[in-house]
């Protein structure tokens, strides 16, 4: 079977990654830095069909807002589960819920998508001819793009994390992560924010994952821009990097946005000039 065909909404890979039984040989500590009522999100977007990736940290809070009539993702007392699985849980949902939260994942952004962060992000993948919405996609003759954090469950702001829970993450959701950047699809990644590439570049090191980075083109304005590829293994992946990217800090919305669309136009200026 074709890499590429795995991951499909019903997948096992996909099932056991929503699961989550594999934090059971985690630590306490780590699970305990879930929040409470939240569901792994190993993707947002039609993951499916993607060519084109981003790539983030972890899912905001923002995610999972308390009022019930504003849902973005499912939460687990949506699904009838303790609000403290992670803690105390990991063996009572079933394949029908993890597949109830695979299909909210892949319409992601068909419903109700976190638009403070998702906008910036959508017009840094427009440089690379690619939308997470599948009408614009078809309108505007875009490549469909979905977008994948590190890992996969909403915590505490990442800078409050200690280097030990870091690890953690990294090593806990590596597998499953290279293996949806390797699958047949999946073409390029955008990285958005210099601590992803960050970490990115430290949790392939660290576990041994054969991944090498060459940059071909950079660009320093108040934001750095680059182009070039990933060897991950056997394959290559372009890749483009912006690094302030919608989550960075101490910059007013306009001025991201800004900077956003300067590193959307840059990329496309320097894919039409090759």
């Amino acid at each position: 079977m074709s890499v590429g065909h795995e991951f499909k909404v019903d997948s096992p890979i996909v099932i056991d990654r929503i699961l989550s039984r594999n934090l059971e040989k985690c630590s306490e500590q780590l699970r305990n830095e879930i929040l409470p009522d939240t569901t792994p999100v190993p993707f947002f977007g039609d993951f499916e069909n993607a060519t084109i990736v981003s790539v983030g940290i972890n899912p905001s809070s923002e995610e999972f807002p308390k009022i019930g009539n504003d849902r973005r993702l499912s939460h687990l007392s949506d699904l009838d589960l303790p609000r403290d699985y992670y803690q105390k849980g990991l063996s009572s949902m079933s394949n029908t819920q993890a597949l109830s939260i695979s299909k909210s994942l892949l319409t992601y952004f068909e419903t109700n998508p976190y638009r403070d962060w998702f906008d910036l992000a959508e017009i840094a993948i427009n440089g690379s001819g690619a939308t997470y919405f599948k009408n614009k996609s078809v309108s505007n003759q875009l490549n469909i793009a979905c977008h994948v954090d590190i890992f996969p469950w909403s915590t505490k702001q990442y800078s409050q994390l200690t280097t030990g829970i870091k690890q953690e993450f990294y090593e806990e959701n590596l597998e499953f992560f290279v293996s949806y950047l390797k699958s047949d699809l999946v073409e390029e990644v955008v990285i958005l924010g210099s601590t992803v590439k960050d970490i990115m570049k430290k949790c392939f090191r660290d576990n041994k994952v054969p991944a090498i980075f060459h940059p071909q083109e950079f660009q320093s304005t108040n934001s750095k821009f680059e182009v070039g590829n990933i060897l991950l293994g056997t394959k290559k992946l372009k890749y483009s990097f912006l690094s302030k990217g919608p989550s960075a800090r101490y910059l007013k919305p306009p001025e991201k946005q800004q900077i956003h669309f300067a590193f959307s136009d840059w990329v496309k200026n320097l894919r039409l000039s090759l």
